[in-house]
């Protein structure tokens, strides 16, 4: 939950910030499709803790990362997140 989130206080500020939540939600999607063929992506839950502390970072940065690198980011932190759930 963390995460999720984060990547919406992130996504609002910036000009493509649409973008940002749309890559989660579908890198989510592709990540519980991953895991119902039951093909193995190790430490996932390690994954999704240190995404969830790097979000936490870029939000207490004062100057944010590029929109693409959050969205690159947040489409691999949904991968893992929708692996676990």
């Amino acid at each position: 939950l963390v995460a999720i989130a984060a990547i919406g206080l992130l996504s609002a500020g910036i000009v493509r910030g649409s973008l940002i939540p749309i890559s989660f939600v579908l890198a989510a999607v592709l990540g519980t499709v991953i895991h119902l063929y039951q093909i193995s992506l190790p430490t996932t839950e390690i994954a999704v803790v240190i995404s969830s502390i790097t979000f936490g970072f870029m939000l207490v940065m004062p100057n944010r990362p590029n929109w693409l690198i959050i969205l690159i980011l947040g489409a691999i932190a949904g991968l893992f997140q929708g692996y676990v759930n």
